[in-house]
């Protein structure tokens, strides 16, 4: 008997625990579902979140949190779910008024009853413990990164971008911490060693850019915008030198796109924060930017190309204000669209901030090289990608959207004019204001301001993939030239005009619209095609001989038109990668092509090209014999270079480049007199990243270089990462492999960059004998990587483990993956063929390759 009544007595302990916690679930699926989004869009509005966080000085302790939630229902006979991926024990009360209400916890979601719900406006209120997946939390600081689904990781939230509400946050921290996050800081009360902010409400706003910093940060106002810059760096002169022109390219940039748009900039304030360890370049949260401080912090002597970088960058993320905050994208498959137009529009932003540079040519190389690179691979996709879950969103990013997409919204602001194209912007604009829009939402508004139909276009340029490749010959009975796409694909057309000379007349330029598989021009009898697309402008590869290339060299290599210029290298590299073109013959012109460049922009692209065809197309025989060459031709070029950022351009590719065992020794000599063995001024930065290839080189007497170099440094944020990194270095193989072992841990892959800095170097050509092994597992670490990283970290991952070999074996290793793993999801299989394509051209070894 008395084990009989202990056990009714069990199961009713057991029926009370769970009373608070059982209702009938509707089968949701983990992350968030198309379907689920669809049903929620149709019934739920007029969403406000209130959060209180109490952050401990410790950031091992966990994180006190409430939300009350409000909300309007249209429907409510049927359960409502609510995405919430932590752990079961995070939530410890749900309250409707003062009763708690029963709930399921499953599945990443929180059910709720409908017995619960009413019709019309709802309260609820949730006591939780905040999860740590998404807070980036450091030793004395912290920031929220919950793009695109990482809200969810954090708080409970119905993480869609076409639900916007309103936030209204209060953060307790420790009473020495700063904070920001949307909304204005209303108010802070001190109470012993902790504070309370309390922040205004914002505007509405999608899940994902909803973000608060706090901890540790320097802040600078500035009187005339009325911005304030949260930051880390603690070089007082560098922040001195770089506060005013950051501050004024925001302004240029908000002033501008006011302007263009003819809608006024949409929310209260405009913050930023400078994070060392930032996963991106930034992240364009309203109100409260955040950006990785180094990109924004630029050395005395920054080349033409970082301050660039800088400008774009700033540019980029003020125009997400308008085109993906005001107005947002549905569903994450038409992310794109608001990279585009953020990409497009910084692109015209920086014509009157850098009047003295070409825009013409920083257009080609800032664009066109990237999307070409995943374009011409097996894993080529097109701009706008099916969607099924929420969760697989953050494999949708990379250079596609990002480099490729703004070529093709230049080829439409084309075919409407640019007038007619900024005024559907400014209709789209206005028609969505605070809403939410799709790509054919914007197609219908465009096609009100063109008489061509652009479905087709949209189905060959957003929905169709790769890059056309052409072929072209001249008949002299015709008296003709015929442009033939070699590819057949769905046909897909890629429509687009496209510039050539002639050998008749080179000064002349023709233009052909190529909208079919064979396009024929007249063209005069007698003369022959001199260069195909030689203002860059068309996309793709124009196929070309070697004997034809050799002669193009002298009239285009040597153009006094530097778009000309980096046109013909760039056509030239797909020569190269397509084997039409000998890599040892290009490199051999590229090196006298780098000691007569002028325009830092095509220099910085050459080198790049030629860094890619030493390390990886050359053998060691070859290397060897055109080490101490190329080396001692950039000292030369650097010796006598007058421009500071063509001279430091110059110094950061001799650093990679730099092979024979007296180029290291050089290299020593340079760390040694920071910089003035070559009249530069290295900053505390650019030594570190010396030491560390001095280091990669095993110059004798170096042993220590590290140690001495991280007893240089004055910043405790560069310690800490150049401590992380130092093992990936070492000159003992157990240290590097122990180190690759730790990174199996998330815990320890937390701060991104650092990890795809540290696995460049251990993946080092100088390494890869001893470090090919870990390619393997390195792959199979793929799906937990896209499972608890940031979006361009699984991407990151395979590029700079695979980047740089030239290996069959490893070509081998990633085809038998493949091979092995036929259930990896598509979009991740395509970032391997990605990552895999140059070892794949290189050894010979297929890997899936498509042309």
């Amino acid at each position: 008997m008395k084990t009989i009544a202990s056990l009714l007595f069990l199961l009713i302990l057991i029926s009370t625990a769970c009373e608070q916690q059982q209702t009938v679930s509707p089968i949701v699926e983990k992350g968030v579902s198309l379907k689920l989004a669809t049903e929620r869009n149709q019934k739920i509005s007029k969403v406000a979140y209130t959060l209180y966080f109490e952050i401990p000085e410790n950031k091992s302790e966990p994180i006190p949190a409430t939300l009350s939630l409000s909300f309007n229902l249209s429907d409510s006979s049927q359960p409502l779910v609510l995405d919430f991926k932590e752990k079961q024990g995070s939530l410890s009360g749900v309250t409707i008024g003062e009763a708690s209400v029963p709930y399921d916890f499953t599945n990443e979601h929180i059910v709720i009853n409908p017995e619960n719900l009413k019709k019309g406006k709802n309260q609820i209120d949730f006591s939780f413990t905040a999860g740590d997946l998404s807070l980036n939390r450091n030793d004395d600081f912290l920031y929220t990164l919950l793009v695109p689904d990482r809200a969810r990781t954090l708080f409970p939230v119905f993480d869609q971008p076409n639900i916007k509400a309103k936030y209204t946050l209060t953060l307790n921290i420790p009473q020495s911490w700063e904070a920001v996050s949307n909304g204005k800081a209303l108010n802070e009360s001190t109470s012993g060693n902790r504070k309370t902010v309390v922040f205004e409400e914002t505007k509405v706003i999608s899940s994902y850019l909803f973000a608060f910093a706090t901890g540790k940060f320097s802040k600078r106002t500035d009187e005339g915008s009325g911005m304030t810059m949260y930051y880390r760096e603690q070089d007082q002169e560098k922040v001195d030198r770089n506060a005013p022109e950051i501050f004024a390219l925001h302004s240029q940039s908000l002033q501008w796109l006011e302007e263009y748009t003819g809608v006024a900039y949409p929310y209260n304030k405009f913050d930023f924060v400078l994070i060392p360890p930032f996963q991106y370049g930034g992240m364009e949260h309203p109100g409260n930017v955040f950006y990785r401080e180094s990109t924004l912090m630029l050395d005395k002597e920054a080349t033409i190309n970082q301050r660039l970088r800088r400008a774009s960058l700033i540019a980029h993320e003020t125009a997400h204000m308008w085109f993906g905050n005001l107005v947002t994208m549905d569903w994450f498959n038409d992310v794109w669209l608001k990279e585009v137009f953020a990409n497009q529009m910084a692109s015209k932003i920086m014509h009157p901030e850098f009047p003295e540079i070409d825009h013409e040519l920083n257009f080609l190389l800032s664009y066109y090289p990237r999307a070409m690179q995943v374009d011409r691979t097996a894993g080529s996709h097109p701009i706008q990608q099916s969607l099924a879950n929420l969760q697989n969103a953050g494999t949708l990013y990379g250079n596609i959207i990002y480099n490729k997409a703004p070529v093709v919204m230049r080829n439409l602001e084309d075919i409407l004019g640019e007038e007619a194209f900024k005024d559907a912007l400014t209709e789209y604009l206005k028609t969505y204001y605070e809403k939410n829009a799709t790509w054919d939402d914007l197609i219908s508004i465009m096609n009100g301001y063109t008489e061509q139909d652009l479905s087709k276009w949209s189905s060959d340029w957003v929905q169709g993939k790769g890059a056309p490749i052409y072929e072209y010959q001249v008949d002299e009975q015709q008296s003709t030239i015929s442009f033939m796409q070699k590819q057949n694909i769905d046909d897909q057309i890629w429509p687009q005009k496209v510039s050539y000379t002639s050998s008749h007349d080179v000064s002349k330029q023709y233009q052909i619209f190529l909208d079919g598989k064979q396009v024929n021009a007249p063209f005069q009898t007698g003369s022959q095609p001199s260069m195909i697309n030689i203002d860059g402008r068309g996309y793709g590869y124009f196929r070309i001989s070697q004997t034809d290339w050799e002669s193009q060299y002298e009239t285009y290599g040597k153009s006094e038109v530097a778009v000309t210029r980096a046109a013909f290298w760039l056509n030239s590299w797909e020569g190269v990668l397509h084997n039409d073109l000998q890599p040892m013959a290009v490199f051999g012109k590229l090196m006298e092509a780098v000691s007569q460049e002028k325009n830092p922009l095509v220099i910085a692209y050459n080198l790049n090209i030629m860094n890619t065809i030493f390390w990886q197309y050359l053998d060691e025989n070859e290397k060897s014999d055109l080490g101490e060459q190329m080396e001692k031709q950039v000292l030369e070029r650097i010796a006598r270079e007058e421009d500071a950022s063509i001279k430091k351009t110059l110094y950061r590719n001799l650093v990679t480049l730099t092979y024979s065992k007296s180029g290291g020794e050089k290299l020593y000599q340079i760390w040694n007199s920071k910089g003035a063995e070559i009249g530069l001024s290295l900053s505390e930065s650019e030594l570190v990243t010396l030491a560390y290839h001095v280091k990669l080189r095993e110059v004798e007497g170096t042993e220590s270089i590290l140690n001495e170099q991280l007893l240089l440094l004055k910043n405790e944020d560069r310690v800490k990462r150049m401590k992380f990194i130092i093992p990936a270095l070492s000159a003992d193989e157990a240290v590097r492999d122990a180190f690759f072992e730790s990174l199996k841990s998330p815990e320890n892959r937390a701060s991104e960059p650092w990890v795809i800095e540290a696995i460049s170097f251990l993946h080092h050509p100088f390494r890869q004998k001893t470090s090919a092994k870990h390619v393997e597992e390195s792959l199979k670490m793929i799906e937990e990587i896209q499972e608890t990283g940031d979006i361009f970290f699984p991407a990151r991952w395979l590029e700079n483990t695979l980047g740089t070999y030239q290996s069959a074996a490893v070509a081998k290793t990633v085809d038998t993956f493949l091979q092995n793993n036929p259930g990896l999801s598509p979009k991740l299989k395509d970032k391997v063929l990605q990552a895999a394509d140059m070892v794949s051209r290189t050894s010979g070894i297929s890997v899936d390759l498509e042309e």
